[in-house]
């Protein structure tokens, strides 16, 4: 949160948007490194690394970078983060045609692309 009106001024002009989750837990933490680490699906590591380098007061600015992304997905990674928690690192089903693998078949084939 900015201190001084300058201070919110300097920071909009240089286009810095500090948003940061809450303080993570130890067992957070351990969980998110986990999924970052080993978790079958790209993009609930990429959530996870996303998670923990915020924690460490990486601004979406950088993150966006980072990870290639728009500032307003990482945005949503992070907001999904402190409303769901860990159910929020996963996509949401979403219309369309229907699946032609089994969630096991999904998994596993998931590293191939």
């Amino acid at each position: 949160m900015c201190q001084t009106g300058n201070d919110c001024n300097n920071r909009q002009k240089l286009g810095v948007h500090l948003k940061f989750i809450a303080k993570l837990t130890p067992e957070e933490e351990v969980t998110l490194t986990e999924a970052y680490r080993n978790h079958p699906l790209f993009r609930v590591r990429q959530r996870a690394h996303a998670i923990l380098l915020n924690n460490r007061r990486y601004v979406i600015a950088r993150l966006s970078e980072l990870f290639e992304s728009q500032h307003e997905t990482v945005s949503s990674w992070l907001d999904k983060w402190e409303t769901e928690g860990l159910i929020g690192l996963y996509d949401c089903p979403r219309s369309g045609r229907p699946v032609r693998f089994t969630v096991e078949e999904q998994v596993r084939f998931s590293g191939l692309y």
